[in-house]
């Protein structure tokens, strides 16, 4: 079978021809990056702490600023109970926690205020789950859309690196 160009991927009429239908969604290409422990760059930034449930209405109030797709790109629903966030006052800018790939290896899932966006506040949340995560002795992935741009730029300000790129392909249910 010959190998498929991955800018034809996205392509309907390559999907089709490979799959037999069309596609029903197509996600990606997809960032997949790694992190070694000694090529970790940390940020340190007072203002994020270990999130408690007395934040869950600055929680609330994030969530209510960003759109559904922007909550549901973040993928916090998917981490687990570690997450830090960043306090511009009384206010929640960035979440981080982590979801984890079982069996030794966890990512960082991210979301920022809208309104407080291009400034740090991401980077600064997600190198303290990722600090977290390395102390307790985890394999460090990343993943996130290519041209999400602002996230690949986090990913590589930490020390991540790209090691693949992916696609997903949904198809229909017969």
């Amino acid at each position: 079978m010959p190998l498929i160009a991955t800018d034809r991927l996205p392509d309907t009429a390559v999907l089709r021809d490979l799959f037999g239908v069309d596609p029903v969604r197509v996600i990606g290409p997809a960032y997949q990056g790694s992190l070694m422990p000694e090529a970790f760059r940390p940020l340190r930034d007072d203002n994020v702490r270990r999130l408690r449930a007395s934040d869950d209405p600055a929680m609330n109030e994030l969530r209510a600023a960003c759109s559904e797709q922007e909550w549901q790109d973040g993928a916090l629903s998917a981490a687990g109970e570690i997450r830090f966030g960043r306090f511009e006052g009384a206010r929640l800018v960035a979440v981080a926690g982590l979801r984890d790939w079982p069996p030794d290896a966890t990512g960082p899932c991210v979301v920022s205020h809208p309104g407080h966006r291009g400034r740090g506040h991401a980077a600064a949340v997600v190198s303290a789950v990722v600090s977290h995560a390395l102390g307790a002795g985890k394999i460090m992935l990343y993943q996130t859309l290519l041209d999400n741009a602002a996230s690949v730029a986090v990913a590589t300000r930490l020390g991540f690196e790209q090691y693949a790129s992916h696609i997903a392909v949904r198809l229909p249910e017969f």
